[in-house]
């Protein structure tokens, strides 16, 4: 799927339910991979809606499949689609496995992710089997509740064993019904609170139906009775003080006794005591934090308590019998303005571990002592709140009394600077400034106690806040310990998993924080992606006040359910294999066929993820390939109308080996060349075309793909002739190159005037290079005629002008060029050791005085002569700018792609290098050496007339 595709998608919708359900489902679920969408609602039918999306990022069309869905309410099977694909779905070892969105499913996985983290629980859903008396049950209810049990325990199996990124949790879903068993749909407004008890309602329906344990065979093997042994140990530490039976019920659900107490209309006591079960607590955000959320909920008073026809003022509280196993908080953040709902941002705190000790019934005597001394407090708290606030936002006006003070003696004194008078730019307005309100001098002396009288007042304030600040703190740390003692701390809760609500009340999802007790670990369980997370981002997400997310749902666990057993014994998170040794408690609980079926998932993923990779290895070999033959052919095209006369700005058979191939007429090799590349560069192991084995099935697949593509390779595999042919060719390119860089590199020097790098550059080449007739060479050596002759014209230049710092190394590296790469009889062997022996003669000139580099020089000279000059150039001397080059092509590779036609590369910088030498002052000494070679020797007069030349050069 590429940039600027477009998909459809249709359903049939009753006309009145909302439409965008679905189509924002579809969108959060491949949020990751569409990153905008325009939408196009269009009607089909009379039901039938559809919507068109356009991708705008090049995607694999494997990472999406939707196949459309009809009733979108009652089924989910049509609803299928990958968010991502085979490859980023394998799974990383040591990660958890996330859970598919069905579609506003973003809670129900954010619960069953949080359930899977008790152990006790999917200890119980593993170990179901269902009685053989209850499998034909004519309770529809009973048979979905089995039936969904089944499925959870498929789901764990998988949630366990799966090599796969996340699972589908659609069986599950498909299986829960309400009360009167009509399944249940999730939408976007279900209530978390309401959908979890229906959930827990049918998982312990669905385990009564369980098989009774058997008891262990007496003639077990000792193996076998160790691994029983062992299960019984690990169940023991997983929440054995619940009892097997009934056991969801005491995890998910609390009794609690609702009492009203009131007075009736004949004047006598009213008393209402009603027993209840509760699974869920919901709190108002309101309250700022949990415990006085919780406390509000369980004790209140109103005035509108009806008893028959009578109302009357009463006292509700609701006090606990029985603990469940976890307390579920449901923070309400909704509130009503007009006729709109919106959501509240406000931040609500909570503690790590809770105490609920104080709301049981058998507490119920201590408890309210208790509280109203805490009632007591928090009316002092709120007395000295709002006398602070009157001090710190005096008369509501948002300033401090202490700072009204201090600023108005400032303001008093300001009065009594004398100032410039203000800018007007109207003559006919009369402007005026705080600071100067027209005061006169003669009150200077009655300010001065005001203002002292001020400062005493802005202390006197600020005292007394830090006064009442004080004795609230006391306050405070008295109501946080009101509670805090041993009768009222037996029962230990800790925070097992938030559920963030993230968004407003239209437009949001959810997510899970949950707590890995067994690691010490938060992750957030977010769909399809499990990530490790601190405890410090999940607090700021959390309490609220970060972005929009907020804690939705609050989940505390009995401190027995949480396991106290060694790291990775329960849960170690590797990938599953046929051969694993390593096990772990979860995995041990899955029964053989569920093990097969999720080890045949396993396999058919293995073969799919297979399939993806050498799918998109091909598509990218292809997509290489074809990307560098345009490439290539389009500089072949250049090359070709730059020999029917156009101007010449790239040298097009140093762009890189391909071109060079195409220009010298082996397309059928550059082609290949350009495949074998193209493969080397996208397979893992840098394997080359000619590496692959025939019967690989890369080998086979991508043989098969560039048939069909445009520009194929002519030849596939390579003959003896072809061999020795590319062997040749890319000996000739890499001299081609490397010479072309050094001349290059040369020329940049020369147009510099720096004659001792060029001189370098010069030895280096011809060292390896003497008598190659090739068309870089023979540049060079015309470039190191030239610089012979520009050498004894700078010194000589350097000898006048009483500048000899460098002049010896310059003579002698002059020499060596000479020496080295002429002939004795050759011209420019012989103008050299003449132009030398003057510049000796120069030197010894009285008025010079420089008898040292005379000698030098005269030397220098008469073993030219003599043909006995020898010197030998020092390694450190080599410039660095040189070193690099020859780095560069100690490592230079022939098999890599090289992007020539940019404008730093030698293909293009070659001929940059000769367009400026061109119009440098060096060309006079080329046009010299062209001159020397064609009339013979020059005399001092044209020396000194290009000197001239380049003298006026250098002053323009």
């Amino acid at each position: 799927m590429d940039k600027g595709d477009s998909f459809d998608m249709e359903w049939e919708d009753d006309i009145n339910n909302n439409l965008w359900e679905p189509v924002a489902d579809f969108i959060d679920a491949g949020a990751s991979a569409i990153s905008s969408f325009p939408i196009n609602i269009k009607s089909s039918g009379t039901n039938t809606k559809a919507v068109s999306f356009t991708v705008t990022s090049n995607y694999d069309a494997s990472a999406y499949t939707y196949t459309g869905f009809t009733d979108y309410k009652s089924t989910r099977e049509n609803y299928s689609y990958e968010p991502l694909n085979a490859e980023l779905r394998q799974r990383k070892e040591g990660t958890p496995v996330g859970l598919k969105n069905k579609g506003s499913t973003y809670f129900f996985n954010s619960l069953i992710q949080t359930y899977f983290m008790i152990p006790k629980l999917v200890q119980e859903i593993l170990q179901f089997k269902v009685h053989p008396a209850q499998e034909n049950s004519e309770s529809g209810i009973k048979q979905a509740s089995v039936k969904l049990v089944q499925e959870l325990q498929k789901l764990f199996a998988f949630m366990i064993r799966s090599n796969k990124k996340y699972v589908d949790p659609a069986g599950v879903l498909d299986a829960i019904v309400d009360d009167f068993g009509k399944k249940v749909f999730i939408g976007m407004n279900t209530d978390i609170g309401e959908f979890n008890m229906t959930l827990v309602a049918r998982i312990e329906e669905g385990l009564k139906a369980k098989f009774p344990p058997a008891a262990a065979s007496k003639t077990e093997a000792p193996e076998a009775i160790e691994k029983t042994l062992m299960k019984k140990w690990l169940s023991s530490l997983l929440g054995a003080n619940l009892a097997s039976q009934g056991y969801v019920s005491q995890l998910f659900y609390a009794k609690q006794l609702d009492i009203v107490t009131a007075t009736n209309e004949d004047g006598s006591p009213f008393l209402l005591r009603k027993p209840s079960v509760f699974g869920k607590i919901e709190l108002s955000v309101y309250e700022k934090n949990l415990y006085s959320a919780w406390d509000t909920l369980n004790y209140s008073k109103t005035d509108e308590y009806w008893i028959e026809e009578y109302k009357t003022s009463a006292i509700k509280e609701k006090w606990i019998e029985k603990l469940p196993g976890m307390l579920l908080f449901q923070i309400n953040r909704t509130y009503i303005s007009g006729k709109e709902k919106y959501k509240c941002y406000n931040q609500f705190s909570f503690p790590k571990i809770i105490y609920p000790d104080r709301f049981l019934l058998e507490n119920k005597e201590l408890s309210m002592s208790r509280r109203n001394i805490l009632s007591d407090l928090i009316e002092k708290c709120k007395e000295l709140e709002a006398a602070i606030d009157k001090f710190k936002n005096y008369k509501s006006g948002g300033v401090s009394l202490d700072v009204l003070f201090e600023e108005t003696g400032k303001l008093l004194e300001e009065q009594f600077i004398p100032r410039d008078e203000i800018e007007n730019p109207y003559p006919d307005l009369q402007l005026w400034v705080p600071e100067n309100l027209g005061m006169s001098p003669d009150f200077l002396d009655e300010i001065s106690p005001v203002k002292e009288y001020l400062t005493i007042l802005a202390s006197n304030a600020s005292e007394k806040v830090k006064d009442m600040e004080r004795q609230l703190e006391e306050l405070t740390m008295q109501i946080q310990s009101i509670y805090d003692i041993e009768e009222l701390k037996k029962h230990q809760y800790h925070l097992h998993s938030i559920i963030i609500h993230d968004g407003s009340l239209g437009s949001s999802y959810y997510y899970a924080y949950v707590f890995d007790a067994e690691y010490e670990q938060w992750r957030k369980y977010n769909d399809i992606y499990v990530n490790d997370v601190t405890e410090k981002e999940v607090m700021e997400y959390a309490t609220g006040g970060k972005d929009q997310a907020t804690a939705h749902c609050l989940i505390y666990i009995d401190n027995s359910l949480i396991p106290k057993i060694p790291k990775g014994l329960l849960r170690s998170y590797t990938l599953s294999s046929k051969t694993e040794l390593v096990t772990d408690h979860y995995k041990s609980l899955i029964s053989s066929e569920l093990k097969q079926i999720v080890e045949e998932d396993n396999q058919k993923y293995e073969e799919e993820l297979m399939e993806f990779k050498v799918s998109s290895l091909v598509r990218r070999i292809t997509d290489f390939y074809a990307m560098r033959q345009s490439q290539a052919f389009a500089q072949f095209l250049s090359f070709r109308n730059k020999k029917q006369g156009t101007k010449e700005f790239t040298r097009h058979e140093l762009i890189n080996f391909a071109v060079w191939l195409k220009v010298r007429g082996e397309e059928q090799l550059s082609r290949w060349f350009i495949l074998d590349l193209a493969v080397k560069d996208c397979t893992p192991d840098k394997r080359s075309f000619e590496m692959l084995n025939e019967d690989e099935i890369l080998y086979v697949r991508l043989k098969k793909q560039l048939k069909i593509i445009r520009e194929p390779p002519f030849i596939v595999v390579l003959t003896e002739e072809n061999k020795q042919t590319l062997e040749r060719e890319k000996a000739a390119f890499y001299k081609a190159y490397f010479q072309a860089s050094l001349c290059t590199y040369i020329m940049e020097n020369l147009v510099q005037d720096n004659l001792i790098a060029a001189a370098h550059g010069i030895v280096w080449i011809l060292s390896f290079g003497q008598g190659d007739p090739s068309e870089y060479l023979h540049q060079i050596y015309k470039l190191n005629q030239a610089l012979t002759l520009r050498i004894t014209s700078h010194i000589i230049k350097c000898l006048k002008s009483k500048k000899n710092d460098g002049l010896i190394k310059l003579a002698n590296y002059g020499a060596f060029l000479v020496s080295k790469y002429f002939e004795k009889s050759n011209p420019f062997y012989e103008q050299f050791q003449r132009r030398l022996k003057s510049a000796s003669i120069l030197a010894e000139n009285e008025h010079n005085g420089n008898s040292e580099a005379a000698q030098t020089l005269n030397k220098i000279s008469e073993d030219l002569s003599s043909s006995q000059y020898s010197y030998e150039f020092e390694k450190e001397e080599i410039p660095e700018s040189l070193k690099t080059i020859e780095k560069k092509f100690e490592s230079f590779d022939y098999f890599s792609w090289i992007e020539g036609w940019r404008k730093e590369e030698v293909a293009n910088s070659f001929i940059s290098a000769q367009t400026s030498l061109s119009k440098s002052k060096f060309n006079l000494w080329i046009s010299l050496s062209e001159k020397l070679t064609s009339n013979g020797p020059i005399d001092d007069y044209e020396f000194d007339q290009a000197d001239s030349l380049s003298s006026d050069e250098e002053s323009q």
